[in-house]
């Protein structure tokens, strides 16, 4: 399997062996996106490594109304956890 991500795409081949494409991924900064609101959070768990401040950062996102920052927030938390 040979996967290539560029700026605004993402493909695999053989076609259709992926499971899940990380579009949304790499769209952060298109309207609607949920991106920035996770930055504070993933900057403390990657640069940092400040896991149990990104698990507070990302507590609020997890009850939130959106259902893109909730799922993205209990994402990130999993993904720590």
């Amino acid at each position: 399997m040979l996967t290539l991500a560029g700026d605004g795409s993402f493909e695999a081949w053989p076609a259709g062996c992926l499971v899940y494409y990380p579009l949304s991924a790499l769209q952060r900064s298109a309207p609607g996106s949920t991106g920035e609101a996770f930055a504070h959070g993933e900057a403390l768990e990657f640069q940092r490594r400040d896991l149990a401040g990104a698990l507070r950062a990302f507590e609020p996102l997890a009850g939130a109304a959106n259902p893109r920052l909730r799922a993205g927030a209990l994402l990130r938390m999993a993904r720590i956890w």
